[in-house]
């Protein structure tokens, strides 16, 4: 991808379909999760082996490339509901909150990864929303105070936050659960996430050995 096709990306409407393309064939911040789950067997795990998860999800990018298609994601109304209400959360933050907030469409890292965030906050914020439809789930987002809170209850989401820092290389996560259901003073949840080097090392590896698994079934199918 030369230059001028990454500010396109860049610069892509989210769910558009220059977007779409820009992300087929890579591992994406919001699937990055399936690549850092172990297998089950202890001596598969020494082995250095993937785990049925992760195999499948590279698999898929695999397929992603041979097809030119990305793979669709799910038309669930709760998906769609939260793809929708993110509008409504931005405008809050926008006119509540005062944020100024950068839209950013996908955001490569290497040639074969990359992330879309929901936006930027100033020099060096990365923000994700979450809209849940399922208002439990808010109210256990309420219930957090500090980032090891999301890693142990919803790890995809902290390493979606670590792997867009990552990427946009930027060290602040703010994460926002909105629910306008919820009474005054409880529909907005806030979070920070601070860049974790540990973290953002093991998920560059897992990545580096993603790729390169990757590559290996492309070549053999060749």
């Amino acid at each position: 991808m030369d230059q001028f096709d990454i500010e396109l990306a860049e610069a892509s409407e989210q769910r558009s379909q220059v977007w779409r393309d820009a992300r087929c064939g890579k591992f994406t911040a919001s699937e990055i999760y399936k690549l850092m789950t172990d297998p089950r067997s202890k001596a598969d795990k020494e082995a250095g082996k993937w785990s049925d998860g992760a195999m499948t999800y590279i698999k898929t990018k695999v397929a992603e490339e041979l097809t030119n298609l990305v793979h669709q994601e799910s038309n669930a109304y709760p998906l769609v509901y939260g793809q929708d209400m993110e509008i409504n959360a931005k405008e809050y933050l926008r006119e509540v909150k005062g944020y100024n907030i950068k839209e950013v469409g996908f955001v490569p890292f290497t040639d074969h990864a990359g992330g879309s965030p929901d936006g930027h906050i100033g020099e060096d914020e990365v923000l994700e929303i979450k809209c849940p439809f399922n208002s439990a789930n808010h109210v256990e987002y309420l219930t957090w105070t500090k980032p090891e809170d999301m890693f142990d209850v919803k790890p995809e989401y902290y390493y979606q936050i670590q792997s867009n820092l990552l990427f946009s290389k930027r060290t602040i996560g703010r994460f926002v659960s909105f629910d306008p259901r919820m009474p005054e003073g409880k529909q907005c949840f806030e979070l920070i996430i601070p860049a974790h080097p540990g973290i953002q090392h093991n998920i560059a590896t897992r990545l580096e050995r993603a790729i390169e698994e990757k590559l290996k079934i492309l070549n053999l199918l060749k």
